[in-house]
């Protein structure tokens, strides 16, 4: 008998048995994650970046263990390379959907919790956590939750220095990283 093997997304699934492969890069949302042994992202490519002046050839986000960018790297057209900066690379990070499609593939990884709070309130192990946060009408949020005392039907995400107040029954799912 002849076993298939078939290579998905970044899994060798044998006859119904899905081992990791030892490294792996995935395209998610038009970024390419490389992830190491474990399945965890460490860092992320995107190839010509639709910028303004349309220069760059790719741009390559490192991450650290919690997931965070930490560092960067641009390539020009004509094949100049140069670190980019904390702020540069926050910015390719949040406007070109790296911390998306991060969380796309964890999702499809089976890697992240989720939890419904217009059924519940939210618990505390979920909160002072970075969460993905998909409001009902399909904008969704990736930042830390903090709790209002006061009000357990409100809550605050907070991304990158600025704070959402956010509407528990709003929200069709949170998400975290297990």
């Amino acid at each position: 008998m002849i076993k298939k093997i078939y290579l998905a997304a970044s899994f060798l699934i044998i006859i119904g048995q899905t081992l990791p492969l030892l490294a792996a890069q995935v395209n998610m949302n038009g970024w390419f994650l490389t992830t190491d042994a474990s399945g965890n992202v460490t860092s992320m490519q995107l190839l010509t970046p639709k910028t303004n002046l349309m220069i760059e050839s790719s741009i390559e986000i490192f991450l650290d263990s919690q997931k965070i960018p930490t560092r960067g790297r641009v390539k020009f057209n004509n094949g100049v390379e140069r670190d980019l900066n904390p702020a540069e690379v926050m910015n390719f990070w949040i406007n070109y959907g790296g911390q998306h499609a991060m969380w796309e593939y964890f999702a499809l990884s089976g890697k992240v919790d989720s939890f419904h709070p217009d059924s519940a309130l939210i618990p505390p192990q979920w909160y002072d956590r970075l969460t993905r946060v998909i409001p009902k009408s399909g904008k969704e949020y990736i930042g830390k939750t903090e709790k209002i005392v006061d009000n357990p039907d409100w809550f605050v995400v907070t991304i990158d220095g600025s704070a959402v107040t956010v509407y528990r029954h709003a929200i069709a799912e949170m998400q975290q990283l297990k």
